[in-house]
């Protein structure tokens, strides 16, 4: 794969993820399609509404579940500046949602700045909070997200997806990493060695029999 292209997809998928995120996303798509439909939300639209409409709940679904994998979190989520400043870029490339809500289907521009503030601010809250608490907090800040929504900023029912799917997709997929101890079939730059892993000069990198962990044996000295 190209490597801008590898930058944002990551290394491909394995055949079993593949094929759950085909399926599943088909399933969830047409789903939500039958429930716009349900609530007459493809009704009296235009081409370019219902082209744009389509394209979104297209990316939101197939791309939760791709980022979803742990092929792409252990690629995201990698130990590098680049993948971290990734994460930033992949977060600022998801307003544009709300401002075609609020373009092309009258959602109001207080209602896209103020979601745009909160995807932001909660983005960068659960991108610092510590690894071990990075899972409630993305968790709880979606919930938070939704209610704001559903309380103070209500849309009508066949838009009142669009909100939630997209705080789900950025919080609780993307910026979720895979646990620290998982490497997924077929990826292999986590297993790389750099050179500030590779053990200094004098030194072997051994494995202890009992925990297996790393330790450090030095010559001794004669």
């Amino acid at each position: 794969m190209p490597g801008p292209l590898r930058t944002v997809f990551g290394p491909p998928r394995t055949r079993a993820e593949t094929v759950v995120c085909v399926a599943g996303s088909a399933l969830v798509m047409t789903l939500l399609v039958t429930y716009i439909d349900h609530t007459g939300g493809w009704h009296g639209r235009s081409v370019l509404q219902i082209l744009v409409l389509a394209a979104i709940i297209f990316d939101l679904i197939f791309g939760m579940f791709t980022i979803s994998t742990a092929t792409a979190k252990a690629w995201y989520h990698r130990s590098r500046a680049d993948a971290r400043r990734f994460r930033f870029a992949f977060v600022l490339g998801h307003p544009p949602y709300l401002v075609a809500g609020a373009a092309l289907f009258d959602t109001g521009l207080t209602w896209a700045i103020a979601n745009a503030g909160l995807l932001l601010a909660f983005a960068t809250a659960v991108e610092s909070t510590p690894a071990d608490l990075k899972r409630l907090v993305a968790i709880g800040l979606t919930l938070t997200a939704g209610l704001i929504n559903l309380i103070w900023m209500p849309l009508p029912a066949a838009l009142a997806w669009l909100p939630v799917l997209l705080f789900v997709k950025i919080l609780a997929c993307f910026l979720l990493p895979e646990r620290p101890d998982f490497t997924p079939p077929g990826y292999r730059s986590a297993a790389r060695m750099t050179t500030a892993d590779r053990p200094a000069a004098g030194t072997t990198a051994d494995t202890a029999s009992a925990g297996g962990s790393p330790v450090q044996r030095t010559p001794e000295r004669r």
